[in-house]
């Protein structure tokens, strides 16, 4: 079960997460991507899912009360903004609920994203690269190890990150913006 959650808009990728998750599809049968959040863009990334051939294999869920039951439920979490992404709730929530994690490469994620380490990282709005990371954590021989070592990084990261420390990084990011 491959996740993401946030606001269904274009700059957070959904439809890049939906196109890679069809070409992991094609290769094996037993994927299903989970989406939790709301949005403009749902109708359309419905659509693109159903021109993808997802149909089934693909739910949005709205929105979601209960985020550590979803991201518990997940195997892989992914984020796959595409333009400028900040110091992420939810990808720190998914790590610290012990879901592989794979994120693009866009914004601030690089200052506590470690390829390899506690996600896979893969550019931005690059559809053949993220599928190459979801078959890499889901179905290479070796991806127990993989995911097991993502999973014990992520929440080594999410353990990082207070209460206090991630007000501090928003406060900064919205002061930063009003310069």
């Amino acid at each position: 079960v491959i996740g993401a959650a946030g606001r269904l808009v274009a700059e957070k990728g959904h439809a890049t997460l939906i196109e890679a998750t069809a070409r992991v599809l094609r290769a094996r049968h037993d994927v299903r991507l989970e989406i939790a959040g709301g949005g403009s863009r749902q109708a359309d990334l419905v659509a693109i899912a159903s021109a993808e051939g997802l149909g089934d294999r693909m739910a949005m869920r709205g929105h979601v009360f209960d985020m550590a039951a979803f991201y518990e439920g997940l195997d892989i979490f992914v984020l796959p903004s595409i333009s400028s992404e900040g110091l992420s709730r939810s990808l720190l929530e998914a790590m610290a609920c012990g879901a592989a994690v794979i994120v693009t490469d866009s914004g601030g994620i690089r200052e506590y994203a470690r390829d390899g380490d506690n996600c896979l990282l893969v550019p931005a709005g690059d559809v053949a690269a993220l599928a190459r990371a979801i078959e890499r954590v889901s179905s290479e021989p070796s991806a127990s190890e993989l995911r097991a070592r993502l999973v014990r990084g992520g929440r080594s990261t999410a353990l990082q990150y207070s209460v206090e420390r991630f007000a501090n990084a928003c406060a900064d990011e919205i002061e930063g913006r009003l310069r």
